[in-house]
């Protein structure tokens, strides 16, 4: 009886040597993933900051950009004010074509409308030679100068 209580005893010491070292494998892991727990912790309170500070760039560029749009609608109202005043208080300017030669301009206009406009046609100076009728009786063209 006694062979088999030895035998007993040392599997019960090995089953909690075994158990033994699950048990430090089970600590061990746990350990490691408490650690790579607090490393993603860390990491996701990293990208936070980064995520504020973007945040407060972009919201810093807004600014920036209303007070730059509302400096070009200020700067652009003044200088169409300046144009305005300018205008207004510009004198007329005088033509640059003498006052002879536009009333020459306008009675050669004046003369010279009237006879286009009769024909319809100011490229036109006379009416359409007579068509070329051909010794069938044809109408084949016209003749356009016979003295050259």
């Amino acid at each position: 009886m006694s062979a088999i209580t030895a035998t007993n005893s040392t599997t019960l010491t090995l089953q909690s040597l075994l158990g033994e070292t699950r048990l430090q494998q089970a600590r061990q892991d746990a350990n490691q993933a408490e650690s790579h727990a607090k490393q993603l912790r860390n990491q996701a309170d990293q990208a936070e900051r980064s995520v504020q500070v973007l945040r407060n760039q972009a919201d810093q560029a807004e600014q920036n950009a209303k007070k730059s749009q509302q400096a070009a609608s200020y700067l652009s109202a003044q200088q169409l004010q300046q144009n305005n005043n300018t205008v207004a208080q510009s004198p007329a300017s005088p033509s640059q074509v003498p006052a002879q030669t536009q009333n020459l301009l306008i009675n050669l206009y004046q003369s010279s409308s009237s006879q286009f406009a009769a024909s319809g046609n100011a490229l036109k100076s006379s009416s359409a030679p007579p068509a070329v009728v051909n010794t069938q009786g044809q109408t084949t063209g016209r003749i356009v100068n016979l003295t050259a």
